[in-house]
């Protein structure tokens, strides 16, 4: 999905776009491991979000081209995708690091990894 969100946006874009994993992290951590945030967390979050959606929308294209406008929402959709999947990635994996039920040895860990 990277490759197709950075063939649609210029590179700046995307990086600041995928600023956007930490959030994606956080609500998965919240929603999956149980944990909890408290109030400068969440609001370090929520100022991260309104920068990406301010900065994001001063480099949109104007409005006359709609082809333009097109390939920009398209951009936009591959990287939300990649983020959203990334986040929950992480979470996963440290959800299984965590597991202590099935105790396995580094070898089983590396494995996992790979």
């Amino acid at each position: 999905l990277s490759f197709l969100a950075l063939e649609c946006l210029d590179g700046s874009t995307y990086s600041l776009l995928m600023q956007g994993k930490l959030f994606a992290t956080a609500v998965f951590s919240i929603t999956i491991m149980r944990t909890s945030l408290n109030f400068r967390q969440w609001r370090a979050l929520l100022t991260l979000m309104v920068a990406v959606i301010q900065i994001t929308d001063q480099t949109k294209p104007q409005k006359g081209s709609n082809e333009m406008s097109a390939v920009f929402v398209k951009g936009l959709i591959f990287t939300f995708g990649n983020v959203t999947i990334s986040g929950f990635s992480t979470v996963v994996m440290e959800k299984l690091f965590k597991n202590k039920s099935g105790s396995l040895n580094l070898w089983e860990q590396n494995c996992q990894l790979a």
